[in-house]
């Protein structure tokens, strides 16, 4: 009786973790990963490194799309709109509800400057110091990248700003304009790399 039951067990292939890290991980959704990593060690640090993000860019270019809708027209929330290979809308979730706790308790007024890579660059039109951040939805991690404040205190106001990603130095990069009483406007650059402003006065 042993017999046949060893007999009819199935030995199904083993594969080997590199080729499951290089060829299987970066081809799958970022819900699917964020689920193992928790696999092992090796398999979280792998997910979280830089080299793996930028694999997983290449394979998800041709993936479905999502937009960012900011300032709904009956409520004023943001909404993630998700949409699949043929731009049919899949999904819309108010982005407060969603994630609000990747942003700080106080960060009640979400206006999105853009979205790059699956990051979004965020600022509180509610704080006086017009601070921004960077947050990642899927990894629910948000960190703040600075303020035109932080350069320069006096500033009256910031009248435009944007976000992006720079390829050719791997870095994403916001940006914004200020007034400075009555002398001029500043321009200030934030770097996620470099974790700190650039300023330029014309």
């Amino acid at each position: 009786m042993e017999e046949k039951t060893a007999k009819s067990e199935i030995h199904l292939p083993i594969l080997p973790d590199d080729l499951i890290v290089e060829q299987i991980l970066p081809r799958l959704p970022v819900k699917s990963l964020i689920r193992f990593k928790s696999v092992s060690k090796y398999w979280f640090s792998t997910i979280f490194s830089n080299k793996f993000e930028k694999t997983h860019l290449k394979f998800s270019y041709y993936c479905p799309q999502v937009l960012m809708l900011e300032n709904g027209y009956l409520d004023g929330l943001n909404y993630w709109l998700s949409l699949d290979e043929c731009s049919n809308v899949k999904e819309l979730v108010a982005f407060y509800c969603k994630y609000s706790i990747i942003v700080p308790s106080d960060f009640y007024s979400i206006c999105v400057k853009g979205s790059d890579n699956g990051l979004l660059g965020l600022y509180d039109a509610s704080d006086e110091d017009f601070c921004f951040y960077l947050c990642n939805p899927a990894t629910q991690q948000c960190s703040r990248v600075g303020s035109p404040y932080d350069n320069h205190p006096e500033s009256m106001g910031v009248f435009g700003s944007g976000f992006g990603y720079v390829s050719s130095i791997d870095d994403y990069r916001i940006g914004c304009i200020s007034e400075k009483d009555q002398k001029g406007r500043h321009i200030d650059v934030f770097s996620l790399g470099l974790g700190n402003g650039k300023e330029q006065l014309f």
